[in-house]
């Protein structure tokens, strides 16, 4: 649960249940949901990037907060749901690749804590294909606790920080991700990757990091990470065949495969291409039209 844009009136307390409310009403709305949800949750955390940026929690003092946060959560959920593990806040690093540890040791300090895992959004570390936020993480949190990268992506689209990877771009930080030796999913201490598939969408001004795109077709991304996931066995992740015909005046049209269907015929050439061949000659997942000219 995050109150970062909740309003002033919030819990029915305008001076104290705002943005950052206090402890008591922290605790009174969390236990409303802790009531609702028990008999569905397994692992409950605190806080979601309350170290990002000036948004939530930032600073010395928002992190001596999220400490007192930390002791009315978990009082709430030895009320409602003591078998219940819990994580701890949802750290994110930092897009100018800055060090962790002040905040993390000013939460400590107030007595903040960790429950049995630590949460961890490692977006900036996959864009740099850089595990050092990540060794900086677990150097400061109990050696004996998995983390869990409970949100992460390659980034795809992202004006505000002048960020445009292609498609292929974004298939190489998953494949680091979860591959190579230095990546995230070999890190002694990670113990889950659960990927932030956000869909692209039409406006570039929307945060971009999906392994689909808009219309549910599969990027080169998931492709990479379905064939990690399935031992490296690719053949086990590709859709169904696509459908190639000649269109109106000799240009090409496609209908891509669902694995279920069609989904529609779609232009791929403006003009007359005569298709000799449909192969992958670019490496990027996905075929190219062969034409034999003279």
């Amino acid at each position: 649960v995050t109150f970062k844009k909740n309003p002033g009136a919030d819990c029915g307390d305008p001076v104290n249940c705002g943005r950052q409310p206090t402890e008591a009403c922290y605790a009174a709305r969390i236990a409303d949901v802790g009531r609702a949800l028990a008999s569905v949750v397994d692992v409950w955390g605190p806080a979601n990037e309350p170290n990002l940026g000036d948004t939530w929690l930032p600073g010395t003092d928002g992190a001596r907060l999220l400490a007192r946060y930390w002791a009315a959560f978990t009082g709430v959920l030895a009320a409602y749901d003591p078998s219940a593990q819990a994580i701890s806040p949802e750290f994110a690093d930092r897009s100018d690749g800055g060090s962790l540890a002040p905040y993390v040791n000013a939460y400590k300090a107030a007595g903040g804590g960790f429950g049995n895992y630590v949460g961890y959004h490692a977006y900036w570390g996959v864009q740099a294909m850089s595990r050092a936020p990540t060794d900086e993480l677990a150097a400061l949190t109990p050696p004996e606790l998995p983390i869990w990268i409970t949100e992460v992506g390659a980034f795809g689209v992202n004006p505000s920080r002048s960020i445009d990877n292609s498609d292929r771009q974004q298939a190489v930080r998953v494949n680091w991700m979860l591959n190579a030796p230095d990546g995230l999913a070999h890190h002694p201490r990670v113990g889950r990757i659960s990927y932030y598939h956000l869909q692209a969408a039409a406006d570039p001004d929307l945060w971009d990091s999906a392994l689909s795109n808009a219309d549910g077709t599969p990027r080169p991304a998931w492709l990479t990470w379905c064939a990690t996931a399935h031992g490296g066995d690719e053949t086990v992740c590709h859709d169904g065949a696509d459908a190639v015909a000649p269109g109106e005046g000799g240009a090409l049209v496609v209908g891509r495969s669902s694995g279920r269907g069609l989904l529609g015929a779609e232009g791929w050439t403006g003009a007359p291409f005569w298709a000799t061949h449909v192969a992958d000659v670019t490496g990027d997942g996905r075929a190219d039209a062969i034409a034999t000219g003279a």
